[in-house]
Parts: structure tokens; C-alpha cells; sequence
């Protein structure tokens, strides 16, 4: 690990020639932006980018119906279960332009939260966190038809 204290000993330099190339890279990838322009549409200078949490039914009822008066189009991560409650209104959002992504299956969350204790990000190990995203998959796969 570069940051260990005997890595440092041995090589008392090293912080500051990270430091310098860090410098280097950054320098290199600002004058690289300023030469190449990217053309936004109908004369933009930016983006935002919204995404909403865990397919709650107001986000479908009443969120993307107001987002699409305006022409704002979102990313909504959703978890299968609630998203089956209103699963015509998530299809019409699709068609109308909005992104669905992978939440998870469970919704794990920190312990800190009593209601989460029993489905605990801090005990899920890598392999857990992979089935459960694959799981949400293949279970929305099957919501879509």
C-alpha cells in the first residue's frame, strides 16, 4: 500500500513526486478540454443529471408526468417489488424517453437504520452484493415481459 508509513521511510520522496505527476496529468487533461469542443445541443453549455431511488409510486404517479411537461428525462433505480405496483406507469415512462436501472433486489441499507438491521450492507460480502444485483435482473426481466 503506497500510503503505509514504511513505504514512506524508504522512499521519503515519493508523496511529492505523486504530487508532482498528479499535476502533470491534471495540467495535460485541462489543456485537452479546453482544445476540444463538444457541440450541446441547440447552443447548452451543461447537463444535470437526475436519477430517483427505489420506484416509489409517486415517482411514476406524479414525477415523471410533471419531468416529462417540462422535457426532463431521469434515471429511476428501482427495486422490482415496488415497481410491480405500478408497472403500466414505469412502461410509459420508458416509452416516453425516462431510464430504469438496477437498484437491487433487497435495498440493503447501512444497520444505522433499525428497519435495516436485518438486511445489513456492512454484512454483505462481494459474491452477496453480485447475486443480489443479478437477481434484481433477472426479476425485472421478467416484470417487462
Amino acid at each position: 500500500m503506497i500510503h503505509s508509513k514504511t513505504r514512506l521511510k524508504k522512499y521519503p520522496g515519493l508523496p511529492g513526486y505523486f504530487l508532482l505527476a498528479l499535476l502533470v496529468l491534471l495540467k495535460n487533461a485541462s489543456a485537452q478540454q479546453d482544445s476540444v469542443a463538444y457541440p450541446w445541443p441547440e447552443g447548452k453549455r451543461a447537463a444535470i443529471s437526475l436519477s430517483f431511488d427505489d420506484a416509489r409510486e409517486s415517482q411514476v404517479i406524479v414525477g415523471t408526468k410533471l419531468l416529462d411537461q417540462y422535457g426532463i428525462k431521469a434515471t429511476f433505480y428501482v427495486v422490482p417489488s415496488t415497481m410491480q405496483r405500478q408497472l403500466a406507469g414505469w412502461k410509459a415512462a420508458v416509452a416516453s424517453g425516462h431510464e430504469i436501472g438496477n437498484h437491487s433486489l433487497t435495498h440493503p441499507c447501512m444497520e444505522n437504520f433499525d428497519w435495516s438491521r436485518s438486511n445489513a450492507l456492512e454484512n454483505y460480502s462481494l459474491k452477496t452484493m453480485k447475486k443480489n444485483i443479478q437477481d434484481c435482473t433477472k426479476k425485472s426481466k421478467s416484470c417487462w415481459g
